[in-house]
């Protein structure tokens, strides 16, 4: 987007839940077939400090806010925790890893992808990459499915969905906070704008 206009940003956040939608969809459907599912429970990935993705990922969860009116002080907030874990983690059980995201229907791609999931290597070999708790607590799920390569929900096949609704998904990933704040920013400054018009 050459200039950032609220309007084109609220049916672009819309077009990208509705692919996001989709992905989750396709996810859940091969967790399902394969038994390959998360632990219950379990929010072992979201814990970690080097989470990473493209501002864009997060335009849906940044105009959501906007609307709810909380935009500014979500902005604030994370000005406080670039380097550590995302600020929609709610954690129950730190121990365990229990938690659960406050926003979980605007998560970004990265976000919904976590698990299992497969990708194109350079050979154009698909490689299934599995969360070592999913291959910890169902080893004969994971060593039944290991070798087979139908219907793995492919990363880059996704991003190219995302790449045909908005360039931007090519972008530079960086930390989830940090980048949160980017998008954030852009939309904050494109509201300003527009309401002193």
């Amino acid at each position: 987007m050459n200039s950032f206009s609220l309007k084109r940003s609220h049916k672009l956040a819309q077009d990208i839940l509705d692919e996001y939608s989709n992905i989750t969809e396709d996810f859940s459907r091969f967790q399902k077939e394969s038994k390959l599912n998360c632990v219950s429970g379990c929010g072992k990935c979201c814990f970690k400090p080097d989470i990473y993705c493209s501002p864009i990922e997060l335009l849906p969860l940044a105009m959501e806010l906007l609307v709810r009116g909380q935009a500014q002080a979500f902005y604030d907030k994370s000005l406080e925790t670039e380097d550590k874990r995302c600020l929609f983690l709610n954690v129950s059980n730190e121990e365990n890893y229990q938690a659960s995201c406050s926003e979980y229907k605007y998560r970004p791609l990265t976000c919904r992808t976590f698990g299992v999931y497969g990708r194109h290597e350079k050979n154009s070999e698909i490689e299934l990459f599995v969360c070592n708790l999913i291959k910890e607590y169902g080893p004969n799920e994971y060593n039944g499915y290991k070798g087979e390569n139908k219907n793995i929900p492919l990363i880059d096949i996704c991003k190219n969905r995302l790449i045909a609704l908005d360039p931007q998904f090519l972008e530079m990933e960086y930390p989830i906070n940090r980048s949160f704040r980017m998008i954030l920013e852009k939309v904050l400054l494109a509201s300003m704008y527009e309401n002193s018009n």
